[in-house]
């Protein structure tokens, strides 16, 4: 079918900006779409958790997502699908923001990861538009409970589909980077979650996420985090998609873990990383032919403070 590989790739891509980074943009006052629950208080001794109220110094970080695809088509067999990965450093500065900080990033380098083993054709779209993520800047805004709001990037132009998808990724990873915290004082082996609505590419997907403190040693924290999403069926308006050529989303299921070490000093962890596997059945659909096919998406996020 004309246009069917560039549609699953614009799925694929969405999927890692929707699933990858597990996060919707979490406005200074919870909306009724997102929820948090303390489920266990943990041991003593036991205090609130808080992020930085005054600007920390200027930070460096390097954030890498990678993809791959396995997919099934009745009576066309699929070989397994990887997409190149993407490495961002980014520099970070922070300043007052009413009672909370608001953080400044900007790109200072971008290539390609994993090109041995992507699909020739997309590494070089990708290629084409990776130098012009150079000197992308944005900016979030973080409350000492790990609430953020006022997430923003600018996306340079003529990037390509796939790069600009890969962007909305690291904006969200960005974005949720700061855990959202409990109001109550907790210790060692708390537990809570947090559930919500997240969009991406106007397809609808709901999440929890469950936090469990591993380790605390003053300001820093070790955390570990497991998601699970899942979506209904509904109308899959992708940009980048030929024209003619529509998706629809049957099914959705992500499940996926990580960890993140947390120092409460500062916005950035120390290192971080979650990988998620997404399930989802899906139609392609051009003119009066409509083909239905599964997509298995392993995907994965790393951050680590230079």
């Amino acid at each position: 079918m004309p246009g069917f590989s560039r549609a699953v790739a614009a799925l694929a891509t969405v999927f890692v900006a929707s699933g990858c980074c597990q996060s919707a943009e979490r406005q200074k006052r919870a909306p009724a779409a997102f929820a948090l629950a303390l489920l266990d208080d943990g041991r003593e001794p036991r205090r609130p958790l808080r992020y930085p109220s005054d600007p920390p110094p200027p930070q460096k970080m390097s954030l890498s997502l990678h993809v791959a695809m396995k997919m099934e088509v009745p009576g066309s067999p699929i070989p397994p699908v990887s997409m190149p990965g993407l490495r961002l450093l980014l520099d970070l500065t922070a300043r007052d923001r009413d009672d909370s900080v608001r953080y400044e990033f900007t790109v200072s380098d971008a290539d390609l990861t994993g090109v041995e083993q992507a699909h020739p054709s997309l590494v070089a779209a990708m290629r084409k538009g990776v130098g012009s993520l150079v000197g992308a800047a944005g900016s979030v805004t973080v409350d000492p409970r790990g609430f953020q709001h006022e997430l923003s990037i600018g996306v340079p132009s003529d990037i390509g589909q796939e790069l600009t998808q890969f962007l909305a990724s690291a904006k969200l990873a960005i974005g949720q980077m700061a855990v959202p915290f409990p109001d109550e004082p907790i210790g060692v082996g708390a537990k809570w979650q947090v559930e919500e609505t997240i969009a991406q590419d106007g397809i609808q997907v709901r999440q929890k996420t469950y936090y469990e403190l591993l380790a605390m040693d003053g300001p820093r924290l070790q955390i570990r985090t497991q998601t699970v999403q899942s979506a209904e069926q509904q109308k899959a308006a992708l940009p980048g998609l030929p024209p003619g050529v529509s998706a629809k989303v049957l099914s959705l299921r992500t499940a996926g873990a990580g960890e993140s070490e947390v120092d409460l000093r500062r916005l950035v962890p120390g290192s971080a990383r979650e990988e998620l596997e997404t399930d989802v059945s899906f139609a392609i659909v051009q003119g009066q032919s409509e083909r239905v096919m599964s997509l298995t998406a392993t995907s994965g996020l790393e951050i680590q403070s230079l």
